[in-house]
C-alpha cells in the first residue's frame, strides 16, 4: 500500500516537473496548492508552512534526482551511440541522474547537461564547491572533537 502511494507521489512530482520545470520550490508550490490547500493554509496560520515546504522540497529533490529508471537517461544506448562506451561508463557511475545548476535554479538531467557543456561546467563547479564546504565543515568538527577529547 505505502509503496503504491510513494510511486503515485513520484509520478505526480515528475508530471508537475514536466509542466513547471525541475525547481523543487516551484513543484512544491503547485503540489501544495493543488493537493492540500487547506493544510497549507493551516500551516501558514500557525507559522510553520516553511517546515512543510522544506520537508516536501527534500522529498521532491530526491525524486527528481532519482536514478531508479525514471530518470531521463534510463536507456544508455542512445548515449553510447552519440558519445561512445567510455562516456556511458562514466554516466553509469554517477550517483544522480540530475545535478543542480545555479543559473537555472534547478536540477538538470545528465543528458541535458551533456548537450550543453556550459551547464555541465556550472553543475560540476557547484558540486565541487559544495564538496569543499563539506570537507571544511568536517575539518572544523575534527577540531572540535580533538579539543573536547583533551
Amino acid at each position: 500500500m505505502l509503496t503504491d502511494k510513494k510511486k503515485a507521489f513520484g509520478d505526480v512530482v515528475r508530471e508537475t516537473a514536466a509542466k513547471v520545470g525541475r525547481s523543487a520550490p516551484a513543484i512544491v508550490q503547485v503540489l501544495l496548492e493543488q493537493y492540500c490547500p487547506q493544510g497549507l493554509h493551516a500551516c501558514e496560520q500557525e507559522g510553520v508552512d516553511g517546515y512543510l515546504r522544506n520537508g516536501l522540497a527534500a522529498a521532491v529533490r530526491t525524486i527528481i534526482k532519482d536514478k531508479g529508471g525514471h530518470g531521463p537517461q534510463a536507456d544508455f544506448s542512445e548515449i553510447e551511440e552519440t558519445f561512445g562506451r567510455n562516456i556511458v561508463e562514466i554516466v553509469k557511475r554517477l550517483q544522480s541522474d540530475a545535478h543542480f545548476v545555479p543559473s537555472v535554479g534547478e536540477h538538470l538531467p545528465i543528458r541535458e547537461l551533456m548537450g550543453d557543456l556550459s551547464l555541465l561546467d556550472e553543475a560540476r563547479k557547484f558540486k565541487r564547491q559544495k564538496g569543499i564546504e563539506t570537507i571544511e565543515e568536517a575539518n572544523r568538527l575534527d577540531q572540535l572533537y580533538e579539543a573536547l577529547c583533551v
